[in-house]
C-alpha cells in the first residue's frame, strides 16, 4: 500500500507539463538512458536533460508545499 509521500509524489509527477512527465516517467520509470528517452519522444538528448532538470526543480517545490 503506497504511503503518503509516495501519493505526494505521484500527484506531483501527474501535475508537470506533458514533456517534463513523459520524460520522467521514461527516464526513472522505465530505466531508459536519455539518449533512448530522446529517441522515443522524437526530441534531442539536450531537450531531454532540459525536462528532466525542468521536472525536477517543478517537482522539488510542489513537494515543499505544506
Amino acid at each position: 500500500m503506497p504511503n503518503e509521500v509516495d501519493l505526494d509524489l505521484e500527484r506531483a509527477i501527474q501535475g508537470l507539463p506533458k514533456r517534463q512527465r513523459l520524460a520522467v516517467e521514461l527516464h526513472y520509470f522505465t530505466g531508459l538512458t536519455t539518449a533512448e528517452t530522446a529517441s522515443v519522444m522524437s526530441c534531442s538528448e539536450g531537450t531531454v536533460k532540459s525536462a528532466l532538470h525542468d521536472a525536477r526543480s517543478n517537482l522539488r517545490r510542489a513537494l515543499e508545499q505544506p
